[in-house]
């Protein structure tokens, strides 16, 4: 079985990716690794097309683009990572192995193409974490942090800038979900009760 944990940043799918790596006991791969290995292998003339966040030197940096073009980027980056996605997910159901994938690279589109695979959409499970309160999701953001925090050291300006993308980029991809009948959570601040009900729903899909 493979399972798909996609959604906007800083909304809690790695901790759930954790959970579920715990509690199934199978592995557990974040796209960014996939990410940053693809874009080492481009080369450097199409890279600034492909990854665009690539080029930032400093996170602080991203309060200076509007939203939508956040938004766009991150769309972006999702396509030029999708051949490489299905590759594994191809290969692992080839190998009969258990794989937890979770990235903001993962879209509701790509995802219904897998369902729809007669290959692989008896092995495919998934669900997508948005949030579309602002206030929500920058406490969230506050009070959640990991061994690797992108957002250490930001400045508030950046925190409430990252916090309107998510919410952004989280209302794009609920209508892509409901688009391509792709199930979603929505965050709404009850974070261990949310992961709880994300994870059963992930296991009785």
């Amino acid at each position: 079985m493979i399972y798909l944990i996609g959604g906007a940043p800083r909304t809690g799918k790695s901790i759930v990716s954790n959970l579920l790596m715990r509690e199934l006991s199978i592995p557990w791969l974040s796209i960014d690794a996939l990410s940053t290995v693809v874009h080492d292998l481009t080369s450097v003339a199409e890279r600034t097309e492909k990854f665009p966040y690539k080029g930032f030197t400093s996170v602080d940096q991203l309060s200076e683009s509007e939203i939508q073009q956040k938004v766009d980027w991150q769309i972006t980056e999702a396509n030029s990572l999708q051949i490489c996605i299905d590759s594994l997910v191809h290969h692992q159901i080839g190998v009969n192995d258990n794989q937890i994938l979770e990235g903001v690279h993962i879209l509701p589109q790509h995802v219904r193409t897998l369902l729809d695979d007669p290959a692989t959409k008896d092995q495919i499970r998934a669900v997508f974490l948005i949030c579309e309160d602002e206030a929500i999701q920058l406490a969230a953001m506050h009070q959640n942090t990991g061994h690797f925090d992108w957002l250490a050291g930001a400045s508030d300006e950046t925190f409430k800038s990252v916090a309107n993308f998510v919410v952004a980029y989280g209302q794009w991809l609920k209508s892509e979900c409901d688009k391509y009948q792709i199930p979603y959570i929505t965050r709404g601040g009850v974070f261990q009760e949310e992961n709880k009900q994300i994870t059963r729903l992930l296991q009785s899909s």
